[in-house]
């Protein structure tokens, strides 16, 4: 499936796709956070998908994440980005949670490449700080237990949340940087956000919605869904509103 440059991406090929479609995944994510909306526009619609695997992730080590920064899923972004661009002359970005924050800022940033996108259920203008510290335990918890074991863990917890912590601070100190660039923001833009958001402050959405004064947003509530909306059982509201937008560039 990975016929791309980049190690542990998923592509999902059609050299007759009208356009591309760049997926960014979640904080502790991968590019399986997107298996079953790529497939199925591929499968029935036809589009062309790259999902990159962000710094960090997919390894069965935590402390790997530490290792990266927003500014190198900003850069992994560009690149996969630019990929597809030499494949279509059109490109959507989508990001999911933290993968939403970057696709902003590639909206932002790369109007020339992009020629729309969105975000699902992303905290990219929030209220108060993301505090994800709980989730990220379970995460931790969980690789720890398929590798190096919970007495490992339970050594390791400590640093392991004051890192993580730490990322989130320069997570928030990036979104502060590009919170004055909303506004830079033109392009048709899709907000998607579930209501059962167990995760992020549902309400924070509309703080966005009102920050992108000068694009075209198309705002969507989801009131049963929660927050890895690309996976919920009762998701089929949100792909049909997804595949109207994407169809609406062709």
């Amino acid at each position: 499936m990975n016929q791309t440059p980049f190690k542990g991406a998923k592509f999902y090929e059609n050299n007759s796709s009208p356009l591309g479609l760049v997926f960014l995944h979640a904080y502790t994510g991968t590019p399986n956070d997107f298996n079953l909306i790529a497939r199925q526009l591929n499968r029935e619609e036809g589009y062309e998908i790259l999902s990159p695997l962000f710094k960090g992730h997919g390894t069965a080590n935590v402390s790997d994440l530490f290792e990266a920064s927003p500014e190198d899923w900003v850069q992994e972004a560009a690149e996969a980005i630019y990929w597809m661009r030499q494949r279509h002359e059109d490109v959507l970005v989508f990001g999911l949670s933290m993968g939403g924050i970057i696709t902003t800022q590639m909206l932002a940033e790369n109007q020339g490449d992009v020629r729309g996108g969105g975000v699902f259920n992303s905290p990219v203008l929030t209220k108060k700080p993301v505090d994800v510290t709980r989730f990220f335990k379970q995460y931790a918890q969980a690789i720890y237990k398929r590798n190096q074991g919970l007495e490992a863990y339970q050594a390791d917890e400590a640093e392991l949340v004051a890192k993580h912590q730490a990322q989130m601070a320069d997570l928030e100190d990036f979104k502060a940087h590009l919170q004055p660039k909303l506004k830079q923001i033109t392009q048709p833009f899709f907000l998607a956000q579930s209501g059962q958001d167990e995760m992020i402050d549902a309400s924070d959405a509309s703080l966005l919605k009102q920050a992108l004064e000068n694009a075209d947003v198309q705002s969507h509530w989801y009131p049963d869904n929660t927050h890895v909306i690309t996976v919920n059982r009762n998701r089929d509201a949100f792909v049909e509103d997804l595949t109207a937008f994407i169809q609406s560039f062709i």
